[in-house]
């Protein structure tokens, strides 16, 4: 399957003011991806089925990938990775986790506690870690709010510089009492990576290095 047209961009780059794309999303798309995730996050869902969580997350999928079709947003597509792929896939795998870990020990949010439950309970849900979590998050983020600050601003870095500070607000309410900062400043890094993993070759890639983040997360900490 033929890869991405994304085009391929040094860090150097990155603040270039000449568009990634020539497309963008229609404000009535954005609008209803938007609102789906606003069901999801805030799980909106449980007012008529508490357990409706991966049906309305696929709905996102589904929705984010074939509007991204109909109107050729070439970024937001599902293809088998290449190398290139792999490669930037692990180099900023390698980038969070030199700056994720030590950062999210000294916060106290993180905790190494490895087991072999926890291996074998991830094995177990990689595969909807990245279909349920990680793609519906980076079709929103990336797919849709990178790219169109990106087509608005001309501005590569300040178009992931924003999202990825969105993502973490969009965090402050999960994995403890409100406002959990903790989490919403990893978060943010986090965002960065996914961000540049999306400027340079897509979703698949971001989408990819986002689920290893969250399958690494759960084996080895807490």
């Amino acid at each position: 399957m033929a890869g991405p047209q994304t085009e391929e961009i040094t860090m150097s780059e990155l603040s270039s003011s000449s568009p990634v794309t020539a497309l963008m999303w229609p404000k009535k798309s954005l609008a209803l991806l938007i609102a789906l995730w606003l069901v999801l996050d805030y799980r909106l869902y449980a007012l008529l089925d508490r357990h409706a969580y991966p049906a309305v997350a696929l709905l996102i999928v589904i929705a984010g990938l074939a509007l991204a079709a109909r109107y050729g947003i070439k970024e937001v597509q599902l293809r088998l990775p290449r190398w290139d792929d792999w490669r930037l896939v692990t180099l900023m795998l390698a980038a969070l986790a030199i700056t994720l870990i030590p950062l999210g020990l000294a916060m106290g949010f993180l905790h190494f506690q490895p087991t072999l439950q926890r291996l074998q309970r991830t094995l177990i849900e990689a595969i909807p870690i990245f279909i349920i979590v990680a793609l519906p998050e980076e079709i929103i983020f990336r797919g849709a709010i990178q790219h169109t600050l990106q087509r608005r601003w001309h501005n590569q870095t300040m178009a992931i510089a924003a999202t990825a500070a969105l993502f973490g607000l969009a965090h402050l309410h999960k994995g403890g009492p409100f406002p959990n900062w903790r989490y919403a400043v990893l978060a943010v890094v986090a965002g960065l990576g996914y961000g540049i993993a999306f400027a340079r070759r897509g979703l698949m890639v971001s989408s990819l290095t986002h689920a290893l983040v969250d399958i690494l997360w759960r084996v080895f900490f807490r």
